[in-house]
């Protein structure tokens, strides 16, 4: 028992060592321990307590869903899917599609039809930047002249681009913005970590 005195300690599972898988979080604890004391002496310190900010990757700022270019095509992304968008002709069915998703690899190949003098690889059989889940991921034709494929990620993360092929453009997926995703991917003993940070700062000065 006993008061004290406001001072904040991490969680007994955090008290690592040298060496220690946990490390790089009790070194993240302490950062955020030396500015939160750093406020309390000095208020006036602009110094943000916790930012879980990621360095930049370099290149390209993603778009406005949170995805980019390649060739013949546009993709989109969410933390769980990416959505590849072609643009085909109002003539083009089914029939002239030809699109195969596995797990590593997908092949988007588009016939000759309407005002296209000659068939269209957009992806062929290229190695994707993650896994996919092969079996939840699909393609359809909408709108008459698009063709949007969807692929469902295996893994709860931003993609920097759709494969790593020279000539595909890559985003810098840290300033991609949507849902928290450390809500939704991180494990147990982060999210006891943001809990543990959270309830610290919300603690009066």
């Amino acid at each position: 028992g006993g008061n004290r005195g406001g001072k904040i300690g991490p969680p007994a599972a955090f008290q690592v060592g040298e060496g220690h898988p946990r490390r790089k979080d009790l070194l993240d604890y302490l950062e955020v321990k030396r500015k939160w004391e750093s406020k309390r002496t000095d208020p006036s310190g602009n110094e943000p307590l916790l930012s879980f900010k990621p360095p930049p990757e370099g290149g390209e700022r993603p778009s406005e869903g949170n995805g980019g270019r390649g060739p013949g095509y546009t993709w989109t992304q969410t933390p769980s899917e990416v959505v590849i968008t072609i643009q085909v002709t109002p003539e083009h069915t089914k029939k002239d599609v030809s699109c195969a998703l596995h797990p590593e690899h997908v092949t988007v190949e588009v016939g000759a039809k309407g005002g296209m003098k000659r068939a269209l690889t957009v992806l062929g059989n290229v190695r994707l930047w993650a896994r996919i889940k092969a079996e939840e991921s699909f393609w359809m034709l909408s709108g008459g002249d698009t063709l949007t494929v969807t692929l469902t990620k295996l893994e709860t993360k931003w993609w920097r681009c759709v494969t790593d092929v020279e000539g595909h453009a890559k985003i810098d997926s840290t300033l991609c913005r949507g849902p928290d995703l450390l809500s939704e991917y991180e494990g147990d003993a982060e999210k006891e970590m943001r809990q543990f940070f959270s309830k610290q700062l919300a603690r009066p000065m």
